[in-house]
């Protein structure tokens, strides 16, 4: 199923570099992956740049951070730019209309703060003119 290479010439099997290889992934001899191919996900990945329908892609990538990764780029890739751009304005407006509950539930929370602290100032006014007036009634 994958097949590698390294970096060398073919004259005198001279050895360019062994710091990395090149591998080719089959995608039509899927059938013959190997134990070692499904231990390494060289499959998983195969069958990802091999499915038809993006339920199947969105099934394979599921549990792998780094093929979900890929399978957006390959979205975005081949996504039509309107649409596209109607699923950012989509995003941008979800992300604002959640930005501004937060908003005014921190706002109402503040409100209701202030009308609190509001309500005992009232008390305490409310207090000091009664004493005042028992003062000026002690007076007279």
């Amino acid at each position: 199923m994958k097949r590698g290479f390294c970096q060398q010439r073919e004259i005198d099997n001279y050895l360019y570099t062994n710091n990395f290889n090149l591998y080719v992934i089959e995608l039509n001899h899927t059938d013959i992956a190997t134990e070692q191919d499904k231990a390494n996900h060289v499959y998983d990945w195969a069958r990802l740049f091999k499915a038809q329908t993006w339920e199947e892609i969105r099934m394979i990538t599921k549990d792998n951070p780094s093929m979900s990764s890929a399978a957006e780029s390959i979205y975005l890739s081949n996504a039509d730019m309107s649409i596209l751009e109607q699923c950012r304005a989509r995003e941008d407006a979800i992300a604002h209309e959640v930005y501004q509950k937060e908003l005014i539930a921190d706002l109402k929370q503040e409100l209701s703060e202030a009308n609190k602290q509001l309500d005992e100032a009232n008390e305490t006014i409310a207090e000091l003119q009664k004493k005042l007036k028992e003062l000026e009634a002690g007076k007279q």
